[in-house]
C-alpha cells in the first residue's frame, strides 16, 4: 500500500522510467505486452454504480491490482462490476506509448495530486509484477479516456464504457 502521495509519485516515476525503456528499447521482451493490464476505477462521489474497466490482451485479472492503491481512496467499484475490454498487443502498446508521451503524464508529475480524485488509473507492469497508479481529476480523466480511445482500432466498445469520463 502506498503510504502517501509523494511516495506514490516517486513510485510512479520509477515505474514510468522502466515502462519508457520497455516501450522504446527492448524488442526482445515484446511478448510482455500481452501480460500488461490496465484498470480504471471511478473513485469520485457517486449515486449509482460506475463499472470498473479492465483492459487486457488476455483475460483480465483483478487480483493483480489487489494490495496496490492509495490510502483513503475508495476502490469499492472494483467489487461490484468489472467491464472487461480485450485489446491486441499492438493496441496495448499504443495505449501505453500514448500515455507515456502525453502532456497528461508531464502535468501529472508537475502538479499536486487532486484533493478529490475522480479516477484511479492503474497499470500492471508484467515485467516487475508491480502496479503504478495515477489519480486524476475530471479534466485529466477526460484526457486519459481520449488517449485510450484514440489508440484503439475499433474503439466503440471502449468508447461506450469511457463516455462517462470523456464527456
Amino acid at each position: 500500500m502506498i503510504s502517501g502521495m509523494m511516495d506514490g509519485k516517486i513510485w510512479f516515476v520509477v515505474g514510468i522510467v522502466f515502462l519508457f525503456i520497455f516501450s522504446f528499447g527492448c524488442v526482445a521482451v515484446e511478448e510482455k505486452w500481452d501480460e500488461m493490464q490496465m484498470k480504471l476505477t471511478y473513485v469520485g462521489p457517486q449515486r449509482k454504480v460506475v463499472p470498473t474497466i479492465g483492459i487486457s490482451v488476455k483475460e483480465f485479472d483483478i487480483e493483480k491490482f489487489k494490495g496496490y492503491g492509495t490510502e483513503g481512496i475508495d476502490y469499492s467499484n472494483d467489487d461490484i462490476f468489472i467491464a472487461e475490454i480485450k485489446v491486441t498487443q499492438e493496441e496495448m502498446k499504443k495505449i501505453v506509448v500514448s500515455i507515456l508521451s502525453s502532456d497528461l503524464l508531464k502535468e501529472y508529475l508537475e502538479e499536486e495530486s487532486p484533493e478529490e480524485p475522480m479516477l484511479s488509473f492503474m497499470l500492471y507492469d508484467a515485467r516487475e509484477g508491480k502496479v503504478i497508479e495515477l489519480l486524476l481529476d475530471k479534466e485529466k480523466a477526460k484526457e486519459l479516456a481520449s488517449l485510450i480511445i484514440d489508440s484503439l482500432e475499433e474503439s466503440q466498445e471502449v468508447a461506450d464504457y469511457l463516455k462517462f469520463y470523456s464527456s
